[in-house]
């Protein structure tokens, strides 16, 4: 998970995950709000797929290899 950079202002997160498809796996990028509750729960709200590999391949792309196509800085990650 990376936080926006606003994630103060708009509580929006990007999740970096690997999906599976035609041809193997591949790594994708969402965009969702995390809505936080009084218990220290909370859930992920307007999910939202921004990005997708493509072809999907043997070999996955790494998180590095995702921030780095949307420019992304690796350094939020939590």
């Amino acid at each position: 998970m990376l936080l926006h950079p606003r994630f103060e202002d708009n509580q929006q997160v990007y999740l970096i995950y690997a999906e599976a498809g035609d041809g193997g796996s591949g790594a994708a990028v969402a965009l969702a709000r995390l809505v936080l509750d009084e218990n220290g729960g909370g859930e992920l709200e307007d999910l939202k797929v921004i990005w997708r590999q493509t072809p999907k391949r043997q070999k996955v792309w790494t998180c590095s290899d995702a921030c780095e196509r949307l420019q992304l800085s690796e350094t939020r990650f939590t």
